[in-house]
């Protein structure tokens, strides 16, 4: 329940928070948008006619994500194992995602992973969701500082 009383489901709200997202990227307020994380795949597919409804009526496109990417950004328990709908208006925008998975896949295998590559990928990502510096800073330091003290 909320502060009103009325109970609020949580289909409704996160489909609310894509139509949000969805708005945002059409606006170019976002040049990537993603869902919420779900880690329930049955029920995170339930979602995609409304995506696709929602893309439509916004004229942008979306990218099934079921294998994310874990960076420094976000707390890795966040997004560990879970699916998104990522959210844009321009292809280049998922090409260069998808680039930037390949990157750290590349600099992983390679062992070149360290804490200065670990900062890079974050701060790309945090560029392609339109994250201002000040912003990807933040989020970079939790998220570093939370997985030490784990």
């Amino acid at each position: 329940m909320n502060g009103t009383g009325k109970q609020i489901d949580e289909y409704s709200y996160e489909l609310g928070v894509m139509d949000c997202f969805c708005e945002m990227t059409a606006a170019g307020l976002k040049r990537l948008a993603m869902s919420h994380p779900c880690a329930d795949r049955e029920i995170w597919k339930s979602y995609e006619p409304e995506v696709i409804r929602l893309c439509q009526e916004y004229e942008i496109s979306f990218y099934p994500e079921t294998e994310p990417l874990i960076t420094d950004l976000f707390p890795p328990r966040m997004n560990e194992g879970t699916c998104h709908y990522l959210f844009y208006r321009e292809q280049e925008v998922i090409e260069e995602y998808l680039a930037l998975k390949k990157d750290k896949e590349r600099a992983v295998q390679e062992n070149e992973y360290d804490s200065q590559k670990r900062y890079e990928i974050a701060w790309r990502l945090g560029k392609l969701l339109s994250y201002p510096d000040e912003g990807i800073r933040r989020c970079i330091e939790k998220t570093r500082q939370e997985m030490e003290c784990s």
